[in-house]
């Protein structure tokens, strides 16, 4: 999942809807789903957005995607999950969360 969302954001593309029920589950991994919203990093989300808890309260209709705002809504879900201190950080690349998770 995170490899996935790594890939979207080095080609400066923004998920927009990291939320728990977009996460397929399997036995070893999360596979990130619903990409109908993703666009490029600066790009506006839909007027009439819906806010849920894992969003960035920047996250909003009208207002710009950011990459940082799928970084925040992993570091909710993973929070939830009791992830590592370094998953929580948003100022830690993804590189470095792939590898303490692998």
């Amino acid at each position: 999942m995170l490899k996935i969302l790594k890939k979207l954001h080095d080609r400066n593309l923004v998920h927009g809807d990291v939320r728990l029920c977009n996460i397929l589950f399997t036995e070893h991994d999360g596979l990130l789903l619903d990409f109908d919203l993703t666009r490029p990093e600066g790009s506006h989300y839909p007027v009439g957005y819906n806010r849920y808890d894992e969003r960035h309260t920047d996250a909003t209709g009208g207002y710009p995607m950011l990459k940082i705002h799928d970084r925040h809504a992993i570091s909710y879900l993973m929070r939830c999950a009791g992830g590592s201190d370094n998953i929580l950080r948003t100022d830690v690349s993804l590189d470095v969360i792939i590898k303490e998770l692998s």
